[in-house]
Order: C-alpha cells, then structure tokens, then sequence
C-alpha cells in the first residue's frame, strides 16, 4: 500500500500560491480499473496473468501489470494536484481518467488522443469513457489549443527527455493553464537528486528552472517525496 498524502484545495482561488491541504481519497493502489481486452481495427489489448498490453498497428505502445500496479502508481501527482476543468493529453488504457472521473476536485475532463482508431476502441469497449464528466478530442496534443484549469501531459513513450521538454514547452504556449505536470518528470526529479546529490526539493526547483514552465506548481517536499516514492517504489526515498 503506498501511503496518501493528506490535503485540500481550494478550488476557487485564482492564484497556485493559495494550494492548501485537501483529504486525497483516491488510491491507485487500490483502485478498481475497468480494463476491456479486445480488438478493433488496429487496436488490440491484450491480457495475460493480469498484465495488459496495448497494441496498435502491431506496435506496443504500453502495459499495465495490475500485480504491481506501476503504471497507476506513476499517476499519483496527476490525480493528486488535479482540479476544476482538466485536459489530458495521451488515451492509452484510461487509467488516469478512470482515477481522474473519481476525483470529487475534478469537474470536467477533456482527453487529447492523436489515434481515432484507439478513441473507437475505447467508445466501443469502456464504459467510464461514456461518463458526461469526461470528453474525448482526437488531435495533436503539440498542435491542439485549450484554456483549463489543469493540464497533465502523458502522451510521450520512448522519446529522450529533451524532446518531451521542447514538446511540454509548445503544449503549454498552446493550452493556457494555471497549473501542469507532466510524466516523466518524477524520473528526472529522482535522477537529479541522485546524481547531484540534492534534496528532491532542490532537485525539482532546479528542474522547474530549467524546464521554464511558469505553470509547473509550487510544492513541499512532503509533496515531492510522496510523488517520487510511488513513481518508483524500488527506490528508498526518505
């Protein structure tokens, strides 16, 4: 069991400095996904021991191995610093939006996903994605303009870090926010800290220096430890 991090959030400000703690009440450690194994077109998720592959054109794009339930697990700051309107970027298997339709905080959600043959897949085969809270956009994330509350980016797989930052940068030119997060970054935060010697604190304010994303969100390091231990939950981070 990974453990929560306890806060509140007060919604209706217009600034991130006013972020307060709010009751977290979401676990994806625990929490029930409904994954559909299946065909469409180009689509395929496989299942085998409770591991789920997703294919498309041939080609693995991702998998989730409810035993360890790392790929949820890597979700935490996602859900956790959610709220009010958010925009997704990236489909794959719904975990995020399954974890995000659960988030009281959360009021609507918009999903950018590139693929309109993974889109079918889903409006054939998912119930959760028919939920009126949740609204499905096929384009380019890197070309596709918004204004949200919350903007979590997930729509990179193998790219080197560089490229997903150069691509975080026009996202957020593109899409006005007031707060983003985007994976890896968990990863890079732990990377830096290791190699530097840093606090993960100093880690991630180094980072957010160097990334210069203005919405990338003030945070403790009680926060960044909870983040950081779940995103890799080999690593003993204290």
């Amino acid at each position: 069991m990974v453990e929560r991090l306890v806060y509140t959030e007060d919604v209706g400000s217009s600034t991130l400095s006013s972020r307060t703690i709010f009751q977290m009440t979401i676990d994806p450690a625990t929490f029930n996904f409904e994954i559909y194994p299946g065909q469409l077109g180009p689509v395929d998720v496989l299942e085998d021991q409770g591991v789920y592959r997703l294919f498309v054109d041939g080609n693995k794009w991702l998998y989730y191995d409810s035993s360890t339930r790392q790929a949820a697990l890597e979700l935490i700051a996602h859900v956790d610093l959610a709220y009010g309107d958010v925009v997704t970027t990236g489909l794959g298997l719904g975990l995020r939006e399954q974890l995000l339709l659960a988030n009281p905080n959360v009021s609507s959600i918009r999903v950018v996903e590139q693929s309109q043959d993974l889109i079918d897949f889903h409006q054939q085969n998912s119930r959760w994605i028919n939920d009126p809270k949740i609204t499905v956009i096929n384009a380019d994330a890197n070309e596709y303009t918004a204004q949200c509350d919350v903007l979590l980016l997930d729509h990179y797989e193998q790219e080197r870090i560089g490229v997903i930052v150069d691509s975080v940068r026009k996202v957020a030119d593109n899409i006005q926010c007031r707060l983003l997060w985007f994976w890896p970054l968990e990863s890079q935060i732990i990377f830096r800290s290791t190699k530097r010697a840093l606090t993960l604190l100093e880690s991630y304010l180094s980072l957010r220096q160097d990334i210069n994303v203005a919405q990338l969100p003030d945070l403790t390091a009680e926060q960044l430890r909870h983040y950081c231990r779940a995103h890799n939950y080999r690593l003993n981070i204290k």
